[in-house]
C-alpha cells in the first residue's frame, strides 16, 4: 500500500480515537462510542481477544506513524542527497 492509498484509507475510517470498551467485552469503539469491531472468540484464549482488540484499536494512531516515518525518511533522503 502505498502513502497516498494509506492516507485515503484513514480519511474514510471511523474518526476520532479508537479505545477498547471498558467493560471487558473487548468491542473497539470509534470517539463517538460507536463499534468498530468485536474480535470473535472463537478457539482463541481472553488475552489473545484482549491482544487483538488493542491492536485493532491501535491501527489508526500506527498508520498514523507510518506515515509519519515515510515523510521523515523522505525528508533526510532529499537532505543527504543536497549534501552529496
Amino acid at each position: 500500500m502505498t502513502a497516498e492509498q494509506l492516507e485515503e484509507l484513514l480519511g474514510k475510517v471511523t474518526q476520532g480515537e479508537w479505545r477498547v470498551s471498558e467493560r471487558g467485552t473487548n468491542t473497539v469503539k470509534g470517539g463517538l462510542g460507536e463499534r468498530i469491531a468485536y474480535p470473535d472468540p472463537a478457539d482463541l484464549t481472553e488475552s489473545e481477544i484482549a491482544a487483538n482488540a488493542t491492536l485493532i484499536a491501535l491501527a489508526p494512531s500506527l498508520a498514523c506513524r507510518v506515515l509519519a516515518a515515510e515523510k521523515l525518511v523522505e525528508r533526510i533522503d532529499e537532505i543527504l542527497d543536497y549534501n552529496r
